[in-house]
């Protein structure tokens, strides 16, 4: 009989070092190039999140979606905006119109 081949033993984790800790809070510098602030925010339709949809509103959605889209591909992003506000008006519990708009 040919003898067993032997299985190396693990080698074990090596620990990870311990974290400095800092006394003192770092500032940290952020580029807000292109944020818009406060005063310049868009007052945005957010729909009722309590609304029972319907298969038709959800269809509807769906198209107002679609030509949102379009508007978006040909520069038009203030037609896009107001349609996407009307989708999340017939289906707000879509988050992907949130995040579309």
């Amino acid at each position: 009989p040919e003898p067993e081949p032997k299985i190396p033993e693990p080698t074990p984790e090596p620990t990870p070092e311990p974290m400095e800790a800092s006394s003192e809070e770092e500032e940290v510098e952020l580029d807000n190039t292109g944020v818009v602030e406060g005063e310049e925010l868009l007052e945005l339709p957010m729909g009722d999140g309590e609304k029972e949809v319907s298969e038709e509103e959800m269809d509807r959605a769906n198209e107002l979606r679609g030509q949102a889209m379009r508007e978006m591909s040909d520069g038009n992003l203030e037609a896009s905006l107001k349609l996407l506000g009307e989708a999340i008006e017939c289906n707000p519990s879509a988050a992907v119109l949130f995040a579309k708009r």
